[in-house]
């Protein structure tokens, strides 16, 4: 399981409120979206969500796993966005050499 794509998933239905939306955003199968969840709340050994056919709740737990997810997933948002910045800017000197004649 990858757990950042899991962490995503949770963020964007807890968002949304809608795993058939998610599903749909992600270009997924609903099944998958759910899947996803329920492999996260397996591994965490706790239940984030209280589903039902008609709405999604978070739990005391899920909501401060909620709270968690964002806080890591935008330092991550935040480290990809450095990084892509110090590739898009130029830095240092540029020397350039030629002939009298293209001068």
């Amino acid at each position: 399981m990858d757990k950042l794509r899991a962490m995503r998933l949770f963020v964007r239905v807890v968002e949304m409120g809608s795993f058939t939306q998610v599903a749909d955003e992600y270009s997924l199968a609903k099944s998958l979206v759910s899947k996803e969840i329920s492999r996260l709340e397996s591994s965490l050994g706790a239940r984030l969500l209280q589903r039902s056919t008609r709405r999604l709740n978070l739990t005391h737990v899920g909501e401060a796993y909620l709270q968690q997810c964002r806080e890591i997933l935008d330092k991550l948002d935040q480290a990809e966005s450095l990084v892509q910045q110090s590739h898009t800017q130029p830095s240092g000197k540029l020397k350039v050499t030629a002939s009298m004649t293209m001068g």
